[in-house]
């Protein structure tokens, strides 16, 4: 299911300690937001646009942020509580 979400998706992405470290010549800051050609079970491949990706390993990744589409003909998880004038 990960690589559904991502494939496609441009996702804002902070690296983990490990990923600042072994990226250092590839990303100037440990926070960034990229095209995603793809994700498998060995991480996320960025899409630069020059016709070349990059494999972000798993552990390099911190957090990533990706909009998702709320499910259709769904009920509000919560009620209202409040007076009714």
């Amino acid at each position: 299911m990960i690589g559904e979400v991502f494939a496609g998706e441009t996702v804002r992405s902070w690296l983990s300690p490990e990923g600042i470290s072994a990226l250092s010549g590839v990303f100037e800051k440990p926070s960034f937001a990229a095209h995603v050609a793809g994700a498998d079970e060995l991480g996320v491949w960025i899409d630069f646009g020059d016709q070349s990706v990059v494999l972000l390993k798993w552990h390099y990744l911190a957090t990533a942020v990706v909009s998702v589409p709320p499910p259709e003909n769904v009920e509000p998880a919560g009620k209202r509580i409040g007076f009714v004038a």
